[in-house]
């Protein structure tokens, strides 16, 4: 999933915006199976895909993804404050 991140990012950073938000949607996928919807390293795959929904004009997508990626880091802020 790192891999898949990773390059999603590089991908867009060359202009293969398609590729990339492609490669950030099975990365955000390989994440929430393996670890949990709710883990940080998803949100933080989130918002990779949000930069790149943005650098397509998807701004509701891009939003819904921020806002998912701080649902994710709210959680996380509870969970460690216990």
């Amino acid at each position: 999933a790192r891999i898949l991140g990773n390059l999603s990012l590089s991908l867009m950073e060359l202009g293969k915006l398609d590729e990339a938000r492609d490669r950030a949607e099975r990365a955000i996928k390989v994440l929430e199976k393996n670890l949990d919807p709710d883990h940080p390293t998803v949100a933080l795959a989130h918002v990779n895909l949000a930069m790149i929904l943005r650098e397509l004009g998807g701004l509701p997508g891009a939003r819904a993804n921020i806002e998912r990626a701080g649902q994710v880091v709210l959680e996380f802020i509870k969970e460690i404050g216990k």
